[in-house]
């Protein structure tokens, strides 16, 4: 996806600290500095990473991993998920929706382009340990971040399913327990940008008890304009923050962090650049060339009844207009649903994660708690065009928890080094679109294989608004998955290492669709018409289908890495991934209702 670069920008930084003590501990200077971790070997510089569930130097990991503290992404003008693939080799991000918010995560040729419940990404978007499985609004804002690491290849040991392709970690930053500190930035620029950073740590209790606050507020003008309206479109207006405490006493340390992002905006701006009457693949009229000379129910700007032969003038008109111009030719959507107005997109993302550990001697326990709720809705003009062709309603509303709890450490000698841990996780909620697609060309071909035979309906749904042809197709999904897994590290020599790691995924998917017309009436069938198969009276309770699949999988890795020095790494390595399958909400049909099965990828 293309982004415009900001022409003009005028940035001011604001930092202010002062010491609530003598000396500030090393690790919690390095969250504030920019390295990567929360702690760092100050004699060799090293970069400390979590790829394998524990700190360890980047340089003695055997995965590939490209790894930017905070001073690295600042300098370096990471703002969002679009600048982070800039920094990152074999990285590739677009997005899984109409919308830009919502982004898909691409490393190795491993993607999807699809955000819907029960439809999981290869690449998983982690924040805070905690998985984000719908990445609406992940991604618009990078503010307050201690690192982001990326993770190449399959991780389905220790990160478990779906992880085929990779994972992306972000790491806010933690309280600091030393020191008061203020910071901020303000920045404008070009489309009326305005830009304003802010975050505050207080130590309420030196060395124990510390409290942290950031927020990012982000406005600008859309750089695409409706010649008909006036109205702007991929314009960017959203607010976030995120409070978070840490506590830290003798053996025992508990993080927890609460985030909001709220974004109210146009949406993308979709521009029609071209159009085709012919399908090269079979030399066949396509949808909008079939119906060219066919007659129209009267939505178009012509009589009802007449031929569509203004269309090709319709479409070669807003095709040649100018590269950030669109004519979408109406001020609201009319009649065409029951949401009148203007094109427009809304998120509101927000999550609670905790994260508390406690050592034992040679062993450190660890239980991540994360709770994610979602809504999301766009309304848009998907064909770009003053024709009134794809104008849907994309709505999806979720909320997922998890609980995951580890044991690390070396409880059979410093030679080894062993993880164990047991996860649950459920996400349910609803996914869907309301639509009236092509409705006047719908209208047309609407009563041919059904209803027009019966002499009370010849030529009835040429007569309908565009409205009558409104389709709600919302189903509700639930995703439940619990796992086992171990991971070990054995050193045999201080240059020859083995790794390895099992673990075992359980998945269970319930889908229930309800595809229906409500506004649909038909003389002598009432009003409201199921749209899955064969159609069918209302209530809407003989619409519903329901479908369940069981899946389970076993995903395991195993390394030889070899290290001649302190600075060169040699490895070998094998990686079983997994999958989970799933169903499309958006089902109206036995077969597009049929489950895709789950998918293994071995590297």
């Amino acid at each position: 996806m293309s982004r415009r670069a900001t022409p003009l920008s005028i940035v001011t930084l604001i930092t202010m600290a002062s010491p609530a003590n003598a000396q500030t501990p090393a690790a919690n200077q390095s969250e504030q500095d920019g390295s990567v971790s929360a702690q760092e070997a100050p004699e060799r510089g090293d970069i400390i990473v979590t790829a394998r569930r524990r700190n360890e130097n980047l340089q003695d990991v055997p995965i590939a991993i490209t790894a930017l503290g905070g001073t690295a992404l600042a300098t370096r003008g990471v703002r969002d998920a679009y600048d982070l693939q800039g920094q990152v080799p074999s990285l590739a991000i677009t997005t899984n929706t109409p919308s830009r918010s919502s982004v898909s995560y691409a490393i190795r040729g491993q993607r999807t382009n699809e955000a819907q419940l029960l439809t999981d990404p290869p690449v998983g978007a982690y924040f805070a340990e905690v998985v984000m499985p719908r990445t609406y609004g992940f991604g618009t804002a990078f503010y307050d971040i201690q690192n982001i690491q990326v993770l190449k290849g399959v991780q389905g040991t220790l990160f478990g399913r779906n992880m085929t392709g990779g994972a992306v970690l972000v790491e806010p930053n933690h309280p600091d327990l030393g020191s008061f500190r203020v910071e901020g930035a303000l920045q404008y620029g070009s489309y009326n940008l305005k830009d304003v950073y802010g975050a505050v740590n207080v130590p309420l209790i030196p060395d124990v008890l510390a409290f942290r606050v950031a927020g990012k507020y982000r406005d600008r003008d859309g750089f695409t304009k409706d010649i008909s309206t006036g109205r702007d479109y991929d314009d960017q207006h959203y607010y976030a923050f995120r409070p978070s405490i840490e506590i830290k006493l003798p053996n025992f340390t508990s993080y927890t962090v609460f985030d909001y992002l709220k974004e109210d905006e146009h949406g993308s701006g979709a521009k029609l650049i071209g159009y085709t009457s012919i399908d090269p693949l079979n030399n066949s009229p396509t949808v909008i060339g079939s119906q060219i000379g066919a007659t129209d129910s009267g939505f178009f700007p012509i009589a009802a009844g007449q031929p569509l032969q203004n269309l090709p003038e319709i479409l070669a008109r807003d095709a040649a207009l100018g590269r950030r111009l669109v004519n979408y030719g109406y001020v609201g959507f009319g009649p065409l649903d029951g949401n009148p107005g203007a094109p427009y997109m809304r998120i509101t993302n927000w999550g609670i994660t905790n994260k508390t550990t406690f050592t034992a001697g040679p062993v450190t326990f660890k239980n991540i708690f994360g709770y994610r709720k979602i809504d999301y809705v766009n309304h848009g003009d998907y064909d770009g065009s003053s024709a009134a062709f794809i104008l849907p309603i994309q709505l999806s509303k979720t909320k997922d928890v998890s609980e995951e709890f580890q044991m690390q450490g070396t409880p059979f000698g410093s030679g080894f080094q062993l993880t164990l841990g047991g996860y649950f996780f459920r996400e349910s909620g609803d996914d869907g679109t309301i639509q009236s697609t092509f409705p006047q060309l719908t209208s047309i071909g609407f009563a041919s294989p059904y209803l027009e035979s019966s002499p009370s309906t010849a030529g009835y749904f040429l007569t309908l608004p565009a409205s009558a042809y409104r389709l709600t197709n919302i189903g509700h999904g639930v995703a439940r998955s619990y796992a086992f897994y171990g991971a070990g590290t054995y050193s045999l020599s201080d240059t020859v290492k083995l790794s390895g790691g099992i673990r075992y995924n359980d998945d269970r998917r319930k889908a229930t669709v309800r595809p229906y017309y409500a506004d649909l009436a038909i003389p002598g069938f009432g009003t409201g018409f199921c749209a899955y198969g064969t159609f069918g009276a209302l209530p809407l309770s003989s619409c519903a289908q329901s479908r369940v699949l069981k899946n389970n999988s076993v995903t395991w890795d195993a390394t030889v890495q070899y290290e001649p020095g302190s600075d060169i790494t040699a490895y070998a390595s094998v990686r079983q991934g997994y999958r989970a399958g799933g169903f499309s909400l958006r089902a109206q049909d036995d077969l597009t209702f049929s489950p895709f099965q789950p998918e293994g990828a071995r590297v």
